[in-house]
């Protein structure tokens, strides 16, 4: 069996929108292409409201630790620079 290929962050790993409204612990996210979803307030990112830009990522574990690694070793050469 064929190993699946390793997943790489591209635009086609996320999605843009902007915050609609609130509806009780929910905020309404308005996609780009019109759709609709439904997110966790206590999950949103710090100072965001009505009408702020957004981008959903869709990792998965493995892809998650590889970014968090590309991260750490960026931080690390800034400081070493």
């Amino acid at each position: 069996m064929d190993e699946p290929k390793k997943e790489k962050i591209s635009a086609s790993n996320s999605l843009s929108g902007k915050i609609e409204g609130f509806s009780g612990n929910q905020a309404v996210i308005i996609l780009n292409d019109g759709q609709k979803i439904n997110w966790p307030v206590a999950e949103l990112p710090a100072n965001t409201g009505i009408s702020s830009p957004v981008t959903l990522k869709l990792l998965s574990e493995e892809t998650e630790e590889q970014e968090r690694e590309k991260l750490a070793k960026n931080i690390l050469n800034e400081i070493l620079k």
